[in-house]
């Protein structure tokens, strides 16, 4: 898991990760719980630095994220 957050503190995408890998704390990844019915694993969203502000996609996904 952390070649796929270390990728995201990149600016090289977002990712839906295990909440396990919040442990990983790089600088200006941010993680967000996702929450609602009851899932098989608690996942997280990591998002890159600058990536909310910059990317339309990304912030559409985050806004997603919040509400799930």
């Amino acid at each position: 898991m952390s070649s796929i957050v270390n990728l995201v503190a990149a600016e090289l995408g977002v990712s839906v990760v295990p909440a396990s890998t919040a442990q990983l704390q790089l600088p200006g990844v941010r993680y967000l719980d996702i929450e609602g019915q009851m899932p098989l694993a608690r996942l997280a969203l990591a998002v890159a630095p600058g990536a909310l502000d910059t990317a339309p996609l990304v912030r559409h996904l985050w806004a997603l994220a919040e509400v799930l």
